[in-house]
């Protein structure tokens, strides 16, 4: 199988032919980009009539930054991996329980309580004054990082057959807040950012507000669930951290001492939380489990609940393992 990256006027049926030609969708990046894994002999042809995987002078500014970033996100896949390193208290991202419930949806929530089908993600790039400012590059590099990290996703998951693929979108604010001198809490300083990033697209800065970005994204792309992360320079509590059962997770483009060029792994175990997935490094609860509805598990691959830990992205800055506890976590049963 071969990756490629096609540009489609028509998705669903760019996306049926090439599910009929043996392959799968592993990424769909703004309106008009698939990445597809394909049988080898299917990429050499290149000869479908709904995608190409030439991408035409006239596609939109969008879709050419989707494109950069995918490159880019590929060319640091040959490049020399970090060192495995397992996550510590100070260097780990973090996850918090949502003070919230789904409950207080009148309809369907718009988040997924299990990582399967189609998932929408946006990033929202608070990009602030003076050397608080992401650049239009910077974007792109957190975008390829995201890429990296949910092909992670997809990838563990056509190894358990299930089905999974993510939309991916993004979005930059422009604002004018100053950087917090300290953080009494995590919301003291992430809301500074936050708050007004919310307000530039057009969505109150409460739990309601967030809940609309995830369905505004849910509903443009089609999706089963939507879930999205605030990227930005400004100071934060903890360098990465997000609520489980729907985030939002916020990251540091700095991204502590792990550098931007790890931004992916911390990303991916992220996403983990997300979707239910604790922490296996510290501090664990053996006898609670997590997971929603008939798929849960304890957390039996935690360093303090076995003598037998196996890899895992809940564990180790690791794209390339994850165990078998975690993929309950998400849903996979």
């Amino acid at each position: 199988m071969e990756e490629m990256l096609l540009h489609t006027e028509n998705i669903d049926e760019a996306t049926a032919e090439v599910e009929a030609a043996g392959g799968h969708i592993l990424l769909q990046l703004g309106h008009n980009l698939l990445v597809a894994k394909v049988p080898s002999y299917v990429a050499k042809q290149n000869s479908f009539s709904q995608a190409s995987a030439h991408i035409p002078s006239s596609a939109s500014v969008q879709s050419l930054s989707h494109a950069n970033a995918y490159w880019m996100a590929r060319e640091d896949e040959l490049k020399p991996q970090p060192t495995v390193q397992k996550w510590t208290e100070r260097t780990a991202p973090m996850a918090f329980k949502r003070e919230d419930s789904d409950k207080r949806f009148q309809g369907e929530s718009p988040y997924s309580p299990t990582m399967t089908g189609k998932i929408a993600f946006a990033i929202l790039a608070a990009s602030g004054p003076g050397s608080l400012a992401i650049s239009d590059s910077e974007l792109q590099k957190i975008e390829s990082e995201c890429i990296t990290g949910l092909k992670f996703w997809v990838n563990q998951a056509q190894k358990n057959v299930v089905s999974l693929s993510f939309y991916v979108y993004y979005g930059k604010a422009t604002i004018s807040a100053s950087n917090p001198t300290s953080c009494s809490s995590y919301a003291a300083c992430h809301n500074v950012f936050a708050n007004p990033t919310l307000q530039a697209f057009g969505f109150s800065t409460d739990q309601t507000g967030r809940d609309q970005v995830a369905q505004h994204i849910k509903d443009r792309a089609g999706a089963d669930g939507a879930f999205f992360g605030f990227f930005s320079k400004y100071r934060q509590r903890h360098f990465a951290y997000a609520y489980f059962g729907g985030g939002p997770l916020y990251m540091q483009y700095s991204n502590d001492g792990w550098g931007s060029d790890q931004i992916d792994r911390v990303f991916a175990h992220e996403v983990g939380h997300v979707f239910n997935a604790p922490d296996e490094y510290t501090n664990c609860k053996c006898s609670t489990s997590y997971g929603k509805g008939s798929c849960t598990a304890r957390n039996s691959n935690c360093k303090t609940c076995t003598s037998s830990q196996g890899g895992c992205i809940m564990d180790k800055n690791d794209l390339g393992n994850l165990c078998q506890s975690s993929k309950k976590h998400i849903g996979w049963c």
